[in-house]
């Protein structure tokens, strides 16, 4: 995926429904389990739902004026273009920086 450029923003919940659906697959085929009509209306939304999450702006570009989706944690700085749910865009620390413990010296890491 990395390789042939997608972008990371929406990988992972892209992966989330490609497992979902697998695992729907492997019930119905390997178990002969049956789909009601209400199911798949509620597999549909359920794709449909986790692939708006991810959508968590807009992006409106100052120069010609054309409004496009902001991905959850894409790479785009915050300006007066952009409105959405801000605390929700890019964290630019690091999703990982709250098991941050102890603050110390390079030196002391990297031996």
């Amino acid at each position: 995926m990395f390789v042939s450029g997608w972008q990371l923003s929406i990988v992972g919940s892209l992966q989330t429904v490609l497992y979902a659906l697998l695992v729907l697959g492997a019930s119905v085929f390997l178990f002969q389990e049956r789909l009601t009509h209400s199911q798949m209306v509620g597999i549909v939304l359920s794709v449909t739902g986790a692939i708006l999450i991810n959508i968590v702006g807009e992006f409106v570009d100052p120069n010609t004026g054309t409004r496009s989706p902001i991905r959850r944690f894409a790479p785009l700085g915050i300006h007066r273009g952009v409105t959405g749910s801000i605390d929700a865009m890019p964290y630019w620390a690091g999703e990982s920086v709250g098991g941050v413990m102890t603050v110390q010296p390079a030196a002391a890491i990297v031996r």
